[in-house]
């Protein structure tokens, strides 16, 4: 098995953009997970975590990283924000490649999630409520992820 590529950081920090230009220019097999679990549940990620709950959405994603970098053998992979949190994960990452973690300043990451477009696609983004969280609410899940990616 080729080893794989595997980019890790917070939504909007830019992982799918970046592995499909290095897709595009080497050639290699790429997904984006949150895409291929979309495609392959029918469902948006904001309607699968409203139905199913976080957990459930994260052991979706843990199926999809194993088939994808084991059954497809897949040489890049843009991963969700919240993948390498998955206990295990990221070590199992390692262990079939390189992990980068895409690490924009918080500002720049605000701006971009802040965009209209970039808000319905980001479940994790809304209260229970389903009003938009706050600037500190969305800082702090930046913050308690910088852990799970310090790994990379």
């Amino acid at each position: 098995m080729k080893p794989v590529l595997f980019f890790i950081g917070f939504m909007g920090s830019g992982k799918t953009s970046t592995v499909r230009e290095l897709a595009m220019r080497s050639g290699a097999d790429w997904v984006d997970l949150d895409a291929a679990i979309e495609e392959q549940e029918s469902s948006t990620i904001v309607e699968l975590i409203q139905a199913r709950g976080e957990e459930a959405f994260r052991e979706l994603e843990e199926r999809a990283l194993h088939h994808f970098v084991e059954e497809k053998q897949v040489q890049l992979v843009a991963c969700g924000g919240g993948t390498p949190c998955i206990a295990g994960a990221l070590n199992w990452m390692k262990s079939r490649g390189q992990v980068i973690h895409l690490n924009p300043p918080f500002p720049q990451l605000k701006a971009r999630l802040l965009q209209a477009e970039e808000q319905k696609k980001r479940p994790l983004l809304w209260n229970d409520k389903g009003h938009p969280k706050s600037d500190s609410d969305i800082e702090a899940l930046w913050v308690s992820r910088s852990s799970c990616y310090s790994g990379a």
